[in-house]
């Protein structure tokens, strides 16, 4: 990525174990596949995994109106200024971070919008968890959901039920992903993990973080 270490190689690079290293550490899993455990919509006295489309940095709203947008343009300088307070040289933060931003942008193309997103009929699409590779076929599902949930949780089986809010959104990831070199994707899912983390860097950081904020809130 644009901070690499010592015999990083992208060709090694999965987002699926990088979303397993997140889980244990405590960051966020839901950068490109959402995941969460809500009540059931039509069961009150239930529980269920819900899987939806990715939590992005920026707004979709935002996002979708491309990288000229004063909005996006400020989300942009805020990742590189983020990338170069940890150490990369901004030539290179602004080049492979453009590249992030735009698969970012591809992510935000590839949801739906909110206004489509008030159904809630629609958003209740349950599956089991051994037919959701007929949505993700990349994804290893009954690993997935057992990594994220843990061993301190209950474990699932293949028959487990969840229910997938946007379907077509993980039929999109499926055929975004291999577009995208995975040096672009790991450098997108670092940079999520570095702006979660600014509030326990140093000043320069808070800076940083209210700089953007003034920019976007005006």
């Amino acid at each position: 990525p644009v901070l690499e270490g010592d015999g990083w190689n992208a060709d090694n690079f999965s987002w699926i174990d990088t979303v397993y290293t997140f889980r244990a550490h405590g960051y966020s899993t839901d950068y490109l596949i959402d995941f969460s455990i809500v009540t059931d919509s039509k069961n009150s006295s239930w529980r269920v995994i819900d899987i939806d489309q990715a939590r992005l940095g920026l707004s979709r709203e935002y996002l979708i109106n491309g990288v000229d947008d004063h909005d996006v343009a400020s989300y942009y300088n805020y990742m590189v200024n983020v990338a170069v307070l940890l150490g990369a040289k901004r030539s290179v933060a602004e080049k492979e971070l453009k590249e992030s931003l735009q698969f970012e942008i591809k992510l935000a193309e590839a949801s739906q919008a909110r206004e489509n997103r008030r159904n809630a009929t629609r958003l209740y699409n349950p599956y089991m968890v051994k037919d959701l590779s007929s949505l993700a076929p990349m994804v290893p599902w009954l690993d997935y959901i057992n990594n994220i949930l843990t061993k301190d949780l209950d474990q699932v089986e293949e028959t487990e039920v969840v229910i997938v809010d946007e379907p077509g959104y993980l039929k999109n990831l499926t055929q975004l992903l291999p577009e995208v070199s995975n040096r672009t994707i790991a450098n997108y899912m670092f940079w999520r993990v570095a702006a979660a983390s600014l509030g326990y860097f140093n000043e320069a950081a808070r800076k940083i973080q209210l700089e953007y904020a003034k920019n976007i809130t005006g």
